[in-house]
């Protein structure tokens, strides 16, 4: 079964503000709540630093796995003024979207 995945990422940059607790706790259940079935899964990556770069290229990265862009879409349009508002009051970071199509690789066995 071939899935869609919708990727918000939050670029890292001097200066910039993002409030995790609300992006998790009041931004993320609210985008949730409004897209229903549309969403088969959400997760979030949260930047962080690792050897040898001192500082993640984003703080945050946000997933949302669907069976097609175009139900996706027709859940989010309804709803997109209401989220897109929202987005100020946990960040000042420009977001970056990107829909890809998943792959399955499944590793060979031993």
């Amino acid at each position: 079964m071939e899935m869609i995945r919708i990727t918000i990422l939050y670029p890292a940059s001097v200066g910039a503000r993002f409030d995790m607790d609300y992006y998790l706790g009041v931004h993320a259940p609210r985008a949730l709540s409004r897209l229903g079935g549309a969403v088969e899964s959400f997760t979030v990556d949260v930047g962080i630093h690792a050897p040898p770069m001192s500082e993640p290229l984003f703080v945050a990265a946000g997933h949302y796995l669907c069976a097609s862009a175009e139900e996706f879409m027709a859940a989010y349009l309804p709803h997109a003024a209401e989220l897109q508002a929202d987005v100020a009051n946990y960040t000042d970071i420009k977001p970056i979207i990107q829909v890809s199509e998943v792959r399955l690789v499944i590793p060979a066995q031993s």
